[in-house]
């Protein structure tokens, strides 16, 4: 009886393993898809502005992008929307 009783627990335990283990895999497919449509969402919005790909003045761009992205998070846990202009980052 305790053979199969010790078989339930690990198979408990191997379940919830795997179980946890896809969520996670989940998780980091999902951020992994959303910072490259973030990405490419700053890529259109930096060429919208007239940047060309490949200069300093675009790579500039799309580093203005990503840390107006981060002070949008830090700042009251994201509620803010903070956008990159003419050299400045305006949050509301």
């Amino acid at each position: 009886m305790r053979k199969s009783s010790a078989g339930s627990a690990f198979l408990a335990r191997a379940t919830v393993a795997i179980l946890l283990a896809a969520t996670l895999a989940g998780c980091t497919l999902y951020d992994l898809r959303t910072r490259e449509r973030q990405h490419a969402d700053d890529v259109q919005a930096c060429t919208g502005s007239g940047y060309q790909p490949g200069t300093n003045e675009f790579a500039k761009c799309l580093q203005d992008h990503d840390l107006t992205r981060m002070r949008s998070t830090l700042l009251d846990g994201g509620s803010k929307t903070c956008a990159p202009s003419a050299g400045a980052t305006t949050c509301n």
